[in-house]
């Protein structure tokens, strides 16, 4: 008799595998991933809402918590669409809480899986910047001064861009005076002033200190109109850019950030630095009030600007003139995540990415220094995905050269 030998016959299921006695385990749940957050400075007395992002491979259900709260946070909005969560953070210093915080945000996905992360929150007392500050209302540019103690108003500026109240107008483009002085209490300051043709009353509230937003009403000849304002801190002042296509290292075009809605902007350039008057354009910055208030001159036979150039623009309430500095995008390594160049040593570099395929569609940025060799390497990686469908920057100095590169579908770009 001949013996034959037979298979045995192995049971499995989505909760494991049995052959015999032998007991193999199904596959291991994979924990949920908690996506990047920022740090963040704030002002006490301010409140900021930060939506943040986590996925599940699985699709299982995902709860966020506050792991670690300094006091001042909480969520809500949560919300989840197939393999992806969503929740808002709500961040909201009180005067009492200054300083800098840690806050966790953790992630569960109920079967054991979890994540977490941290993110800094810096919290300043409430003190508005001082030094000048500016923004625009409907009759033009309104601007104002602010002591080194952040108590008083010293100055106060109009800038009548075509406006008619009733008909009529002001008599000057631009009015100034010094005294009386102003005093800043509870956040909220009202301004009085007469000057040739009108009179006008502000009343204002910082919003932070780099903010403040109001109301103002004006009385032209008989006529009596209203409306609303807003203004930066001196750190929002406008900015001059030149803008470079990494793909096809040439400029793409030169233009200003924040520059006043419906003002005439003219940009000079002089090529090489040696005081000459190489190109002149005026403009007029079409942006609509409120918005980010950038308007770019785009004429790229003009543009071929290079590191000692100079770059001027004016508006008759601003002036910035800079010269052209130096930066080289030489290197997007998408399977590293790192992004690398060269640059003047010690030259301060920013290096932003935007990707729409991220879950949390933003930006990232990471600021570093060209060592003494002149090179800078930004390493992403547990930060964000680079990956081909990324758009990048680099930028060097406060009025800035950007160098863009666009997205490409190799592995890695290099320049």
């Amino acid at each position: 008799m001949k013996l034959r030998l037979l298979p045995v016959l192995c049971a499995i299921t989505v909760f494991g595998s049995s052959c015999g006695d032998e007991v193999v385990n199904g596959p291991a749940n994979n924990p949920p991933r908690l996506y990047f957050i920022a740090d963040h400075n704030m002002t006490a007395g301010e409140t900021r809402e930060v939506e943040i992002f986590a996925t599940d491979a699985e699709g299982d259900a995902i709860t966020f918590s506050v792991a670690d709260n300094p006091g001042f946070l909480s969520l809500t909005g949560a919300s989840q669409a197939g393999d992806t969560a969503k929740v808002t953070i709500v961040i909201a210093p009180t005067a009492g809480q200054t300083g800098t915080f840690t806050g966790t945000i953790r992630v569960a996905d109920g079967k054991g899986g979890d994540d977490s992360r941290d993110f800094s929150v810096k919290v300043d007392p409430f003190a508005p910047e001082s030094g000048e500050w500016m923004g625009l209302a409907e009759f033009g540019m309104l601007g104002f001064t602010v002591n080194d103690q952040g108590t008083e108003i010293t100055e106060v500026s109009f800038g009548f861009h075509e406006f008619q109240c009733g008909g009529a107008g002001p008599d000057v483009p631009i009015a100034s005076t010094v005294d009386p002085l102003w005093p800043i209490a509870d956040r909220e300051f009202t301004i009085e002033g007469s000057f040739p043709g009108l009179s006008m009353t502000i009343h204002g509230r910082f919003i932070s200190n780099l903010a403040a937003s109001g109301t103002w009403s004006g009385v032209s000849f008989g006529n009596t109109c209203s409306g609303v304002w807003q203004v930066s801190s001196p750190g929002f002042t406008p900015a001059v850019g030149v803008f470079m296509n990494a793909s096809f290292n040439q400029t793409e075009d030169v233009g200003g950030y924040k520059w006043m809605p419906g003002g005439q902007v003219t940009l000079e350039i002089d090529y090489g630095g040696d005081g000459t008057l190489d190109f002149q354009r005026t403009t007029t910055v079409d942006n609509d009030a409120g918005a980010r208030f950038q308007q770019y001159l785009r004429e790229p036979a003009h543009f071929a600007v290079a590191e000692g150039d100079t770059v001027k623009m004016y508006d008759g309430f601003t002036s910035i003139a800079y010269a052209v500095e130096y930066v080289k995008l030489k290197l997007v390594d998408y399977e590293a995540d790192l992004v690398s160049g060269s640059a003047r040593p010690g030259t301060a570099v920013n290096v932003e990415i935007a990707d729409p395929a991220l879950p949390s569609h933003g930006r990232f940025s990471i600021d570093l220094v060209a060592d003494a060799t002149g090179s800078w390497t930004a390493d992403f990686t547990g930060i964000c995905d680079i990956v081909p469908s990324t758009d990048g920057w680099v930028s060097v100095s406060s009025s800035w050269v950007s160098t863009h590169w666009a997205a490409s579908a190799f592995t890695s770009i290099a320049f």
